[in-house]
């Protein structure tokens, strides 16, 4: 895709923007730079709102709102929930199927994946690994060691399973993607090294879409950034799509624009462009 430079006239009626996290809000060690909060608060001080729409978990979306120190609303867990923040107003829970997330805990069995289960409250994880050291630093949270599915059951925090996800290093991809999609054909790749579920009758466009009821707005009035598999039904719906370098081929053939690479701050310097 050929970089181009958005005009202002197409910016004029944009009053909600949208971003992802990793891979394109966060670098690639999963992390935020300064002036990335930076942006994002001069953005919702401008009188866009900021939505966060994202694989991670609400506490971890809620932080990037919090430094950025901007209200606006979360769509987490690929659209499992989505809520506004600081209120805490939840518009959706979805929770993830128990017959499904019994068939993720047996195909972990199987093929050995590093299954981890994401909940309203807490993650976990079912092997001490490379996926649970990861997720400990993208949602600056430990996950807790499972045996088995009861235990989340037994969880004095009575968590609400939302999402599972399945690792594998990154030189057995191949195999990852033929053993999880031969089983879950709606589950998604969001990093080489993961892919995701959660209800399949849910996305972050679903998220989306509630979001914009609640403030009576048309995607027509939106702008939106991502980069993987999760974000490409939501993408063709905005008013301006736009992508990273770094993104997928399959999100660069829908968005409008590209901006640059997650590694060198590219939403940080569109915001300073958008707001000059």
């Amino acid at each position: 895709m050929e970089e181009k430079h958005i005009s202002r006239a197409e910016l004029e009626p944009v009053k909600l923007a949208i971003f992802d996290v990793d891979g394109t809000l966060a670098r690639d060690d999963a992390m935020l730079s300064p002036a990335t909060y930076q942006a994002l608060g001069r953005l919702g001080e401008s009188g866009i709102t900021v939505v966060i729409a994202t694989g991670r978990t609400r506490n971890a979306s809620a932080e990037i709102l919090n430094r950025a120190g901007v209200p606006g609303y979360i769509v987490s867990y690929n659209g499992a929930l989505t809520m506004h923040h600081p209120t805490g107003r939840v518009l959706d829970i979805s929770p993830l199927n128990r017959d499904l997330l019994s068939e993720c805990w047996m195909l972990d069995s199987e093929h050995h994946l590093e299954l981890t289960v994401f909940s309203d409250q807490k993650i976990y994880s079912r092997v001490d690994g490379e996926a649970r050291r990861l997720l400990g630093i993208a949602c600056n949270e430990e996950p807790v060691l499972i045996e088995n599915l009861a235990d989340i059951d037994r969880d004095p925090d009575h968590s609400v399973p939302l999402k599972a996800m399945f690792y594998r290093d990154a030189q057995y991809v191949d195999e990852l993607r033929r053993v999880v999609l031969q089983r879950f054909p709606f589950a998604v790749q969001t990093l080489p090294e993961f892919i995701e579920l959660a209800n399949p009758h849910i996305s972050k466009a679903h998220g989306l879409e509630l979001i914009l009821n609640d403030l009576g707005l048309t995607w027509s009035q939106t702008l939106g950034v991502g980069d993987s598999e999760n974000d490409m039904q939501w993408l063709p719906k905005v008013g301006i799509s736009l992508c990273p370098s770094n993104a997928y081929d399959c999100v660069k053939a829908i968005c409008d624009y590209q901006i640059g690479s997650n590694d060198e701050d590219c939403v940080a310097a569109f915001i300073d462009s958008w707001l000059v």
